[in-house]
């Protein structure tokens, strides 16, 4: 006979087989006699009375089944102070929870703001150059410097050797000018030899210099009478015109020291230093030199007729 199956062991459940149409046959609930015979009661009983479900039959318990209810007598009661005091624990724990919540979305906002400054460093990071580059950089600078100071130094000894260049062709060029102003004063006919060793202050100026002194002879000579004189002298000026540069040079000193009037400042000083005049001393006077004629001019006149009188001094005895 083949054994009846039991579904005691919850493992088997899923080999049950339900056949639409069939009662599932209930299987019986052993119970342990120990249990019986201890309590007195039905297992069903028994278990309902444990779980709190009431006695009775199934049908009875079902149909009070119900919100269970706890009586008074079974809630513990609890002092007014101590409930105070949990209140105010619980209110004080809610406060904390909220102030952590803040105190976190603060520390998020810190931490998102850092996390942006470390991007951003990171991306600055990125685009500044290496060191190695730094060191070319660096290195390619230094070569530029010394390229721009080689560069000056060239630049200042090539203008050095054009300023020599240009002082000795306007020396050649004064050297011409000077040739040629003798020889066209050898073509006008000059009288007299020029002796040697005689220092000119521009070229022509002894040929200046004695065609005036003859005028001015002749000019004495004809005051006096001297007819043989004034003739020959007459002659001998016809032939040997002056070029005009003595009378040019005399005409300008008079209106620079003029123009000076009262104070004869440095600039006057140039201006006639530009004519042939030497400054050779500017202590309490000015000290000039002409060939070998000294001049002294008062640095402040006493009045226009200081002026007057240091003109006509120079005029007369330099030109």
């Amino acid at each position: 006979m083949k054994p009846q199956r039991t579904f005691n062991d919850l493992s088997q459940l899923g080999k049950l087989k339900i056949e639409p149409g069939r009662e599932v046959p209930r299987p019986a609930v052993p119970v342990r006699p120990a249990v019986r015979s201890a309590t007195g009661k039905d297992p069903h009983e028994l278990f309902a009375s444990m779980a709190g479900l009431g006695t009775g039959t199934p049908a009875k318990r079902t149909a009070g089944r119900g919100v269970v209810r706890p009586t008074s007598a079974a809630v513990p009661s609890v002092p007014s102070q101590e409930f105070e005091n949990l209140r105010k624990e619980r209110d004080k724990a809610v406060a904390s929870a909220e102030a952590g919540t803040e105190e976190r979305k603060k520390l998020q906002a810190e931490k998102d703001a850092l996390l942006q400054r470390v991007a951003a460093l990171e991306e600055s990071l990125e685009k500044r150059p290496d060191e190695r580059q730094v060191a070319n950089l660096r290195e390619e600078n230094e070569r530029l410097a010394a390229w721009l100071d080689s560069a000056r130094k060239q630049l200042a000894a090539k203008q050095d050797e054009i300023d020599a260049e240009v002082k000795r062709l306007q020396g050649e060029l004064d050297a011409t000018k000077r040739a040629l102003e003798a020889e066209q004063a050898k073509q006008r006919g000059m009288l007299l030899s020029m002796p040697a060793g005689v220092e000119e202050v521009f070229p022509g100026e002894t040929r200046e210099q004695v065609i005036e002194t003859l005028r001015y002879a002749r000019d004495r000579a004809l005051d006096m009478g001297c007819d043989r004189g004034v003739n020959l002298l007459s002659h001998v000026l016809a032939v040997n015109t002056p070029t005009g540069e003595l009378q040019r040079r005399a005409e300008e000193v008079e209106q620079i020291l003029r123009d000076a009037g009262k104070t004869i400042s440095n600039t006057s000083l140039r201006a006639l230093e530009k004519l042939g005049f030497t400054r050779i001393s500017t202590n309490k006077h000015h000290k000039l030199r002409w060939g070998n004629v000294t001049i002294t001019l008062a640095v402040t006149p006493s009045d226009y007729r200081s002026v007057e009188n240091m003109v006509s001094d120079i005029c007369r005895r330099v030109f």
